[in-house]
Formats: structure tokens, sequence, C-alpha cells
């Protein structure tokens, strides 16, 4: 077979991809050798991988042009808070693998870059889900044939241990001379077990006095200097939510004397922006890390709304309230959430009291030894 030779000294043939156009046409391949023998060895190697579905073309480019390409596609009809946790994951989690070139991208690349994040299993399970996603979304487009990442397992270590509020953080709290909005915010993450987002979005109107309960309607959402208002996080997070007694009276004045829609604002009344709401809740933080006597104190106070949320669900165990029905107040979308809290802090229960009898009964074999 002739081959035509370039100006350059090299040969040249087209070869067909298997592939076609969206209107139906042919997808064809130049390939170039110096010489006619290199060129048939490239040709049939070629033909070998359209073949057995294994051809594809990934025009030089590298990770991060298709990832970057895989996130302008994603952007549209996503929360803005999920196109940030994208963007952050393909911009500088995943930066190590950015000038890779796709077709060279190997399993140990990836697996590499997931261990420099081994103690934040949040961002690793980001990578991988972004990753994936990426060279699936390759595979689609021919630009490779197959994703190396596919089944990598997650090497993490052990997530931090959700807790409720110590007795020593409820008397701190209890002691701090809090502002009107302080205390008011703090009392409905305390008593109430709301996200920060769901308290954020109160208006003077939820707080039910008649009908001893709270209700939970919307959601405060951060996209960069932007608030907004959006559904809870499920269906299942719009409830309202019974007050325990004698909580709700101590909220009555502040929420009489709010002159703005939402309970919990900035200067100007509108709702916190993210950079207000950080000074807000660093103004609590600090209040209570003076409370707890700063550098001298004799444990570590560091509190986030979620502890208070946790705080809640160990109160509802321990007063006896049915799975279902902390379901139902704490907004879980899932049963299995729920009965995951229920389960954690029932066995950490039994270990407490074990460990009670232990040495209760170590105390009375010594007396008693003593004593003989």
């Amino acid at each position: 077979m002739r081959y035509k030779r370039r100006k350059d000294g090299r040969y040249s043939t087209r070869i067909s991809t298997g592939k076609y156009t969206v209107d139906g046409k042919l997808i064809t391949k130049t390939i170039y050798a110096r010489t006619i023998t290199e060129l048939e060895a490239k040709k049939a190697e070629m033909q070998v991988d359209v073949k057995r579905g294994m051809y594809a073309d990934d025009a030089g480019r590298t990770f991060g042009s298709v990832a970057d390409d895989w996130l302008r596609a994603e952007k549209s009809g996503l929360e803005a808070k999920t196109v940030r946790k994208y963007t952050a994951t393909v911009e500088t989690l995943l930066k190590p693998l950015r000038n890779v070139r796709i077709k060279a991208l190997t399993r140990a690349d990836v697996v590499a870059c997931l261990a420099g994040q081994t103690a934040h299993p949040d961002n690793q399970r980001m990578m991988r889900m972004v990753v994936n996603a990426v060279l699936e979304s390759a595979i689609d487009n021919g630009i490779i044939y197959k994703n190396v990442a596919r089944n990598i397992k997650q090497k993490t270590a052990p997530a931090a241990e959700k807790r409720p509020l110590t007795a020593y953080e409820k008397r701190i709290l209890d002691s701090v001379e809090w502002s009107p909005m302080q205390a008011a915010f703090l009392l409905i993450l305390r008593y109430f077990g709301l996200r920060s987002g769901e308290a954020l979005a109160l208006m003077p109107g939820d707080i039910d006095f008649a009908a001893g309960c709270i209700h939970v309607r919307r959601a405060v959402t951060f996209a960069g200097s932007t608030t907004a208002i959006k559904a809870p996080k499920s269906a299942a997070g719009v409830r309202d939510v019974d007050a325990p007694e004698g909580v709700l009276s101590r909220l009555r004045s502040f929420v009489d004397a709010c002159p703005t829609m939402y309970l919990f604002t900035g200067r100007n009344g509108s709702l916190m922006s993210h950079s207000t709401y950080r000074r807000f809740w660093s103004g609590i933080y600090q209040r209570i890390d003076e409370a707890s006597g700063g550098r001298e104190r004799m444990e570590p106070v560091r509190l986030t709304p979620h502890i208070f949320r946790h705080s809640y669900t160990c109160d509802l165990i321990d007063a006896g309230v049915s799975v279902k029905e902390a379901q139902r107040l704490l907004g879980h979308s899932s049963v299995s959430v729920t009965l995951n809290i229920y389960a954690h802090h029932t066995e950490t229960a039994r270990q407490q009291t074990r460990s009670k009898l232990s040495a209760l009964l170590s105390d009375c074999c010594q007396n008693g030894s003593e004593t003989a």
C-alpha cells in the first residue's frame, strides 16, 4: 500500500476511529512515522485498539483542562455551595494532577494524590467523586477509554468523633453574659437542635409561643458574598420542633423586640453574610474562651454549632424519645442517620456505666480486704 510522504520526510495515513460525529460522519485519525515500517506498526496497533473498543484520542490534553470542561458543564443547575466545593477540589485538592496528560494518568497518581488528604475524610471523598466524574466524562467524549480511578478504596484516618456538650462546657455556657442575639442563637442551637443555617433563617413569626414550638421552614445558604434563602436540607427538614418546658419563654423578650424581618441579622438589619456570621460565631467562641480561663483553662473548649445539635440528639435519647420522633424533631431525611446516633450514644453510655461499676467494685474489694 502506498502512503503519502510529507515535505518533512515523514509518512502519513488516515485510519478510521470507529466513532461518528453527531451528524453521522465517520471520524478518522491521521498518524505519522519516519519510516513505512514504523507507520505500518502504528497503524496495526491503532486498528487493534479500535477493534477492541480501546481507542481514544486525548489530543495531548491534561487532566486539568478536561476537569475544567467538566466543571463548566456541571455548573448548570447546581447550588452555589456545591459549585464552590467542586471548584476548590479541582483547583486545589487535585492540583498535583492538573498538569498530567490525561492519557498518561495512572492509578498510582490518583492514589498518591488522595493519600495527601488521609487526615481529612470529607476532602478525600470529594476528591474521589470528582476524579471519577471527570474521567467518566472523558470516556464519554472519546478522550480516554478507561477510568484508572475506578474502584479505588478510600483510606482515611479515623473520623473525629461526634460528641455532645460536656458538663464543663454547659457550665461555661451558663456563666457567660451573652448579648441578646447571642443568647437567643445559642438557646435555639442547644434546646431545639436546629442546624445553624436553619437558625439564621428564622423569622419572629416562626417562634410560636401559643403552640409551644419553632416552625422550621427555610435555611440560609452562603454563595460567595451572597446570602440566599432556600428550603431546608431535605423535605424532612420542614418541621415543627417542640419547645422544652420553660425554654421558649426565655426567647420572648428578644423576639418581641426584634425590629427586622429575620431574628439574626447583620448591623444593617439584613440577613448575615458568610463573613458576618463567621464574626458572630467568633464572638461567641471568644466569650467562651474568656470564661473558661483562656490559655490558663483546665480543659480546652472547641465548640462548633454542630456539637450543640449532637448534644440535643443525645438529650432526646436520654429523655427516652423514640427514634421515629427524634427523626422528626431533627429533620433527618433517613431514620438510619438517627439510628446510628442512637446506637453510638447507647454504647457510649454502657461503656461509661461499666467503667463506673468497675471502679466502684474495685474500691469495695480493696476496702473489704483491708477490713479482713
